[in-house]
């Protein structure tokens, strides 16, 4: 008897890469080491117009991966949206998240949604379309506590979350407690990187510096906010960076500072506590606030540069301090584990 058949859905933009890749590799990697045969199926995604969204939707229905010539796929494993509209008779989806302008992001200024004068009528069609197709599912299941309240609170349906572990788990190791301030992502509006920038015009400490980790489209203007407000010698932009350098950064970091808005999951936190480093985020920041307890393993504060600053300022002058969160920071995460995805999301629905 061959070995069970696991296929993995995931929506991609091309030549874009990040947390959801990530994730994607990661599941497909550890359902392979549980001994099933995975295949991924990658299928882009495009959202503007707000048409291309609902063709998005179709294109993924379309799909019928239970007619596959290769013989009976025994499960369908749905990330983000619009994969769980993929119809399948043994589908469990693992929400990333949804489309959130038409829902969290709503009349906020991340919602894509503003310009186009048929907004709502998108936003009820998505709405239909996550009831319908996560009401398929055997099982739904969330990364997040705070993706699962979304679910709940916007389409009426229940979900557990499942927490799993960074990256290059295993090969996060602490370093010194430097004098600089490190902050990994995408440089989008959501991350809000330039809160941080423009914390450190206050950052008191002469000698602290902001590595920031990480492409995107704004990084030419996250540049020029940097000389505007005269810390340019105090801010580095390092781009992409290999997995060595990148461990290297976390290890030797003074603090982590990640202050997204309303954030699905947040893997820089757990990036930070298995460096052993405390981290400053902000209370407006989703998901990775579920890992931060004030005080103990970091500190969290409004999403204001002068609060930053503060903390910042707080973290880098006692590093006593920062070496006791950064250790509390390793204590809560040391138990998120792949077995656990694969024992909830994978095992109980492949027979």
């Amino acid at each position: 008897m061959g070995k069970k058949k696991v296929l993995i859905c995931a929506a991609t933009v091309p030549f874009v890469s990040g947390g959801a890749e990530l994730l994607v590799q990661g599941l497909a990697r550890e359902v392979r080491s549980a001994g099933f045969n995975v295949e991924v199926v990658s299928i882009p995604y495009q959202w503007d117009p707000p048409l291309k969204i609902l063709e998005s939707c179709l294109v993924w229905r379309l799909l019928r991966p239970d007619e596959s010539p290769a013989g009976k796929i025994d499960l369908v494993v749905a990330t983000k949206f619009p994969t769980y509209s993929v119809e399948h008779p043994n589908k469990v989806a693992w929400v990333l998240h949804q489309h959130r302008s038409a829902y969290d992001l709503k009349d906020t200024i991340y919602d894509d949604f503003t310009r186009y004068k048929d907004a709502d009528e998108y936003r009820r069609a998505i709405r239909d379309i996550d009831r319908k197709f996560m009401g398929e599912c055997k099982s739904v299941f969330t990364i997040s506590k705070r993706v699962s309240g979304r679910i709940r609170d916007h389409c009426g349906i229940e979900s557990a979350p499942i927490y799993h572990p960074p990256p290059f788990d295993g090969g996060y190791h602490s370093g010194e407690y430097g004098d600089y301030v490190l902050v990994v992502g995408r440089l989008d509006p959501l991350k809000r990187v330039d809160l941080v920038i423009g914390a450190m015009k206050s950052v008191k400490s002469k000698r602290a510096g902001l590595k920031v980790v990480g492409h995107g489209f704004l990084r030419e203007s996250l540049e020029e906010l940097a000389s505007r407000e005269g810390v340019s010698d105090r801010v580095s932009f390092e781009g992409f960076v290999p997995e060595d350098e990148l461990l290297d950064l976390y290890a030797n970091a003074g603090c982590v500072v990640y202050v997204p808005f309303e954030e699905d999951y947040g893997y820089s936190i757990l990036e930070a506590f298995k460096s052993k480093k405390p981290v400053v985020v902000t209370d407006d920041s989703g998901g990775a606030l579920e890992f931060v307890t004030e005080g103990e393993n970091g500190i969290v504060v409004p999403a204001m540069p002068a609060d930053l600053a503060g903390a910042i300022d707080e973290l880098l002058s006692n590093k006593r301090k920062a070496k006791r969160m950064g250790n509390a920071g390793y204590e809560a995460v040391e138990g998120i584990s792949w077995k656990r995805v694969i024992d909830e999301l994978v095992i109980p629905f492949i027979g």
